[in-house]
């Protein structure tokens, strides 16, 4: 079972219009920001169901929220950005059903 670990969230974020790598958000009026890290103790696990957040995530798909997704090791990261609370909910509903699918899938197996 991955580790659900919260490590962020600010509500009426500070409008400096830039991400943590100091690009320039597509969401400059974000007042929104979830940051969740989950931690499956397999690598491979991890780029597994990670690679099925993907098709979640396409750019350009919601106009009133930005998601980040990387992976690290056996980590999956999650950033999102949004314009109000709706929206991040929406966006965090959607990658973790796709993660609790593909994990669901990998159990079967």
């Amino acid at each position: 079972m991955p580790c659900l670990r919260i490590q962020n969230f600010v509500q009426d974020k500070a409008g400096s219009g830039k991400n943590n790598q100091g690009k320039v958000s597509a969401l400059q009026n974000a007042k929104f920001e979830f940051r969740l890290r989950l931690d499956f103790g397999n690598k491979e696990k991890a780029h597994s169901i990670g690679a099925s957040i993907m098709p979640e995530i396409t750019p350009y798909r919601n106009i009133r929220s930005e998601t980040i997704v990387k992976i690290k090791n056996s980590l999956i990261l999650i950033d999102i950005e949004a314009l109000d609370k709706t929206a991040l909910k929406a966006s965090l509903n959607s990658c973790l059903k796709s993660i609790i699918l593909a994990e669901e899938i990998l159990e079967v197996e």
